[in-house]
């Protein structure tokens, strides 16, 4: 028997493909529920910064025109110790996205150093030759070169939007 007072809201379709903990979210918001709450449960990407580091520039271009075409505010770094700089303690870091394969560092060892001051910072590794459990075994995940727009988009939501999620409806209840 339906709830005649709750509606169910479909909030992005990649939330639905990325299941990579097996599980499925539903989110149902009552239907007196105004748009600046149903926001407050997925952010606009406009609210969100990502910082974006590879020394190609053709690729890290590429990957930030994609991003900044969706709304999220990128920051592009074309080596780990630019990244460093630019991620200067206090300013909003929603997720980094870098390649393994760089000088000076890799982007394993940038994530790495990242985490220590921000712990809860998701990453994307972006690699055509790291094997899946080197960045696994440390939570971070994995997306293989070449990628197409939308995989790379794909794998942004749903390392963003679970952490969000979770976090307004922990503030909700």
């Amino acid at each position: 028997m339906e709830n005649p007072k709750t509606d169910f809201y479909l909030v992005h379709p990649p939330l639905l493909l990325e299941c990579r903990r097996g599980l499925l979210l539903l989110i149902i918001v009552d239907s007196n529920a105004s748009t600046s709450s149903l926001e407050a449960i997925v952010p606009p990407p406009s609210s969100l910064t990502l910082l974006v580091v590879d020394d190609d520039p053709r690729v890290r271009h590429a990957a930030a025109m994609v991003l900044q075409s969706k709304g999220y505010h990128v920051i592009e770094a074309e080596t780990p110790s630019a990244a460093l700089r630019l991620a200067a303690p206090g300013d909003p870091i929603h997720l980094l996205i870098t390649d393994f394969s760089m000088p000076e560092m890799t982007g394993l060892e940038l994530a790495r150093v990242l985490k220590e001051v921000r712990p809860k910072l998701p990453v994307l590794l972006v690699s055509g030759s790291l094997p899946n459990d080197v960045a696994i075994g440390e939570g971070f995940d994995i997306l293989p070169k070449p990628f197409h727009a939308e995989e790379l988009l794909s794998k942004v939501f749903a390392l963003l939007a679970p952490g969000s999620l979770g976090a307004a409806l922990a503030t909700r209840t």
